[in-house]
């Protein structure tokens, strides 16, 4: 089996001891035969796209990588990949994690973890917003566009409708006619 190990991380010591780790890990693979190894950095990812540009030219089947978030920044980004270059014909195998694409019960574990990670970004969302509106100071959602209350009640007194009004001050047909309502309340 023809792979490719991916490694990335932030400075040269781990790379050096997860390259270490990962090459005494196919020491342990006879049949696995490794065509490139590709580090990136903490910040760019340009050995990564390296790697999936070369994957049909070296005729990868597997990538072996130390993490599965060292693929992308989410386990739904991760699952995406991996469901992607699974239906090609190619694998990932995580060291850390000791978990391979290869096998259907695999894919559902995959599944199961973007499940989770979906509802889990939900629930921080939600912690979020709740914790802002208790804030004296909270304002949720697009600001308030002004305008100026003069120039509207102006247009609208010469019978301008509330379209026109609105792109002349710069804000929506419905915010001219929200407006409009409050100040005559006043």
């Amino acid at each position: 089996m023809k792979i490719a190990i991916y490694i990335k991380n932030d400075s040269a010591e781990t790379v050096d001891c997860q390259r270490i780790e990962l090459l005494q890990f196919l020491a342990t693979k006879p049949d696995w035969d490794l065509k490139n190894i590709y580090v990136d950095s903490k910040d760019t990812r340009p050995k990564f796209k390296q790697l999936v540009s070369n994957l049909k030219k070296d005729k990868i089947e597997l990538i072996v990588c130390y993490s599965l978030m060292d693929l992308a920044r989410s386990i739904t980004s991760v699952v995406k990949l991996v469901s992607g270059l699974s239906e090609k014909g190619i694998y990932i195998a995580s060291f850390k994690e000791n978990i391979s694409s290869e096998s259907p019960e695999s894919m559902a574990v995959f599944q199961a973890l973007e499940k989770t990670d979906r509802k889990l970004f939900s629930q921080k969302v939600a912690l979020a917003i709740n914790k802002t509106r208790q804030s004296p100071f909270a304002k949720i959602g697009r600001p308030k566009k002004s305008c100026d209350h003069q120039e509207l009640l102006k247009l609208h007194k010469a019978g301008y409708s509330y379209g026109y009004i609105g792109k002349a001050l710069g804000i929506s047909k419905s915010s001219a006619f929200q407006k409009l309502k409050s100040i005559s309340q006043i």
